[in-house]
Order: structure tokens, then C-alpha cells, then sequence
């Protein structure tokens, strides 16, 4: 048998305050495709909004080559630290709910299938606030005035 979790590398974006959530399913894990995931993200950003994406202290998670659109900002997290990462809450419930004892015959069907779970993750907000909302994550709407003198 030839284990198949490192036949796909699963790159996820998601918002629970905003029910957004965007998956691409590759083949090989690069900067390429890291790039295009930020870029889905940043178009997706209203433009009167900022957005943080978390991603872990992986090398290439830092590389020069990274093309960050200007309405995100990267938040590394600390080495060794997946918990503080919502999205690994993310993998934890798909493989749990969706893969768990499961055999496929073919990579088709592992697209598939994943395609399907991460459907059904994105079609119910009250389970994708549920697993991913964090206090510390979401920062409060300021309104400065300036005043001339």
C-alpha cells in the first residue's frame, strides 16, 4: 500500500467572520502556488479592508519570491506553534470527518473527495466560525478623526 498524504498538498485560505473561503488542491507544494492562493485571497479583500494571512515559519512560507498583494500582510507564527493556526483546526476536522478509514482507488477520487469535504466545510458558516474564530485574530473597526488646528 503507498500511503497517499503526500500525494497532494492542500493550500487554504479562509475568513470565518466574512463565510469566504478559497482551497486549491496541488499536486506539488511551491512558491508558484502559494502565489496564486495569496493572490485569490487579495482579490477577494474589500477594498476598505486589510487582511493577515497566517502561515507557518515553513522556508518557503518566507521566501523573497513571494508576490504579497498590498492588501495583505503576513502573520508568521512562532516555530513550533500549529495550534495558534486556524486552518490546522481546518485539516484536523477534514481528515477526521472525511478521510478517516477511508481507502481510495485512484488520485481522481482523492480530488474528488476532497473537493466534497471541503464543499460541505464551506457551505455551512455556523461550523467554519465554529472551528476557526479566534479573539485574538479579529481586530475592531477604528475610527480616527483628525482635527486641524
Amino acid at each position: 500500500m503507498v500511503s497517499i498524504l503526500h500525494l497532494l498538498s492542500l493550500f487554504l485560505g479562509a475568513c470565518s467572520e466574512n463565510n469566504l473561503a478559497v482551497v486549491h488542491l496541488c499536486e506539488k507544494s511551491n512558491i508558484d502556488k502559494l502565489n496564486r492562493l495569496l493572490a485569490v485571497i487579495g482579490s477577494n479583500i474589500q477594498k476598505t479592508h486589510h487582511g493577515a494571512v497566517v502561515p507557518d515559519r515553513a522556508t518557503w512560507h518566507r521566501s523573497k519570491d513571494l508576490k504579497i498583494p498590498s492588501n495583505l500582510s503576513l502573520l508568521h507564527l512562532p516555530s513550533y506553534s500549529p495550534e495558534l493556526n486556524p486552518l490546522e483546526n481546518v485539516y484536523d476536522y477534514l481528515k477526521s470527518n472525511f478521510f478517516f478509514n477511508r481507502v481510495f482507488e485512484t488520485l481522481e477520487d482523492i480530488k474528488t473527495h476532497t473537493r466534497k469535504a471541503w464543499q460541505a466545510f464551506v457551505d455551512d458558516p455556523n461550523l467554519m466560525k465554529s472551528i476557526m474564530h479566534r479573539k485574538w485574530a479579529v481586530a475592531p473597526i477604528l475610527e480616527i478623526q483628525i482635527s486641524v488646528i
